[in-house]
């Protein structure tokens, strides 16, 4: 039985974790194992890239990006979560701001730890002056959303956004407490 459980598998695999430490700290790994003898050795263990949710955290940065442009706001609502204020950026200088993108392309995703692991998108905007803004986008890797859109984390001689606040979800601590079952907790 064991030689058909090493041929069968024959192959390492990875197992994904997320582990959340107190105070507020998020860790994402994989430990990477090897079928030996019947049992499963552990032969590698780092941390997660995430690779995957940073290629999904690209696409939904632009899709909401295009999506608020056109006035999309149900699209828009689909790559953000309910308590993101979108409503606000109908006001009449976001509204201005938006009118003038030409094309919108993710420059760069780091993986940060701030309220739970998030990647940290900055996008290179195009605007009809030919100028480029570079807003700051954060997404929940773990859903996908993105819960907070056009701030800047950095000041930016290019960055001309109408307030580089942006805009945030009051949630986002809340997402990852939910996320290992203490929803309606204030301390992991």
């Amino acid at each position: 039985m064991s030689r058909r459980l090493s041929s069968v598998l024959g192959k390492k695999f990875e197992a994904r974790v997320r582990v959340l430490f107190k105070p507020f700290e998020e860790k994402a790994q994989v430990f990477t194992f090897h079928p030996n003898r019947g049992t499963f050795l552990l032969i590698q263990m780092g941390n997660d890239p995430l690779a995957l949710e940073t290629e999904a955290a690209k696409e939904a940065g632009r899709q909401f990006i295009f999506a608020v442009r056109a006035g999309k706001w149900d699209v828009a609502s689909r790559y953000a979560p309910p308590h993101l204020p979108i409503n606000k950026m109908r006001a009449p200088e976001w509204e201005e701001y938006f009118g003038k993108i030409t094309s919108a392309q993710v420059s760069s995703v780091e993986i940060i730890a701030d309220h739970g692991i998030l990647l940290l998108a900055g996008v290179d905007v195009r605007v009809r002056s030919y100028s480029s803004h570079l807003p700051d986008f954060l997404v929940d890797p773990a859903t996908g959303l993105i819960v907070r859109a056009f701030f800047r984390a950095r000041e930016n001689i290019f960055t001309k956004l109408p307030d580089a606040a942006g805009f945030t979800d009051p949630d986002i601590e809340a997402h990852t407490l939910k996320r290992f079952g203490l929803a309606g907790t204030k301390e992991p």
